[in-house]
């Protein structure tokens, strides 16, 4: 027999409201606050692989302080789990490229040479692979448009992966964790993540 309102204050439909598939990755580099959040232009729409996208936290820890002669713990102490993002960006576009590498050199040009019938040369940039912090704030569009999970204080840094060519594309890999670092905000109004709800204008 279910439950009824009489013996359960919540029902289950109460909780259903599901956050899944993704129709939009947007970024923006820096922590946005709450307040500035309604103003916010987002600086990207990045290029995520279907599978490319990995978003979790890791299970917390748990250590035991014991005395001798008690057999219970005498104290106990959580820690909660790091907090990483992880995501492939099947791109060589310079406007991605640029932002996460610096440009060493502005042109790179190859001689004139036949190639596919047609006579031409390659030409584009050079970027340096140095070790770069990217920090900022994405906004995650479920699939069904409805529903944007806002996640602050990101950072990380990139790698890169063309191990499979025939299977996938040259892609960039960008592995952030949760900071946590508190800028604009004061901790009343500080998150780290926020799940907001789609509403249309009056």
């Amino acid at each position: 027999m279910a439950a009824t309102a009489e013996y359960v204050t919540n029902m289950i439909n109460t909780f259903k409201k599901v956050f899944k598939d993704v129709a939009e990755f947007r970024w923006i580099d820096g922590d946005v606050s709450t307040a500035n959040l309604a103003t916010t232009k987002w600086d990207k729409e990045l290029p995520i692989l279907t599978d490319g996208m990995d978003f979790n936290q890791a299970e917390p820890s748990s250590t035991s302080v014991k005395v001798l002669g008690v057999d219970k713990d005498w104290a106990s102490m959580h820690e909660a789990g790091t907090v990483t993002m992880k995501i492939q960006l099947p791109t060589i576009a310079d406007g991605i490229l640029g932002w996460l590498y610096k440009v060493g050199a502005a042109t790179v040009t190859t001689g004139d040479e036949l190639l596919n019938g047609e006579s031409g040369s390659f030409t584009g940039k050079g970027y340096s692979l140095i070790k770069k912090t990217i920090s900022g704030t994405a906004m995650i569009i479920s699939g069904d448009y409805q529903h944007a999970l806002i996640i602050r204080h990101l950072e990380g840094s990139t790698s890169f992966s063309f191990s499979d060519p025939k299977a996938k594309p040259f892609a960039i890999t960008l592995n952030y964790n949760l900071s946590g670092d508190v800028t604009t905000d004061n901790a009343t109004d500080d998150f780290d993540i926020a799940f907001l709800d789609w509403k249309k204008s009056a």
